[in-house]
């Protein structure tokens, strides 16, 4: 197998910070997570289901939302090192 190629994030991307869990599940195939909003204070973001497909993000992860509103979510700290707060 060859060696990937190299990239570098160069994206705008909405994010907040994990606060303790307190998942709210809607009843409509979505749950409502709360993050940190720009000034710290909590902010409910709605996603879908298959959100947690890959495990359950904790206080340390992010909540990234991309400009075609896909959302995911990312460890801190390889968050926090390749994203520069604007």
């Amino acid at each position: 197998m060859g060696e990937l190629a190299q990239w570098q994030s160069h994206k705008i991307v909405r994010a907040g910070k994990v606060l303790p869990q307190q998942i709210e599940d809607t009843g409509h195939c979505t749950s409502i997570l709360t993050v940190e909003d720009a000034n710290g204070a909590p902010c409910k973001v709605e996603v879908s289901s298959d959100f947690f497909a890959r495990g359950m993000p904790t206080s340390d992860y992010y909540v990234v939302i991309y400009d075609d509103g896909y959302k995911s979510w990312s460890p801190a700290r390889a968050f926090e090192e390749g994203y520069l707060r604007l």
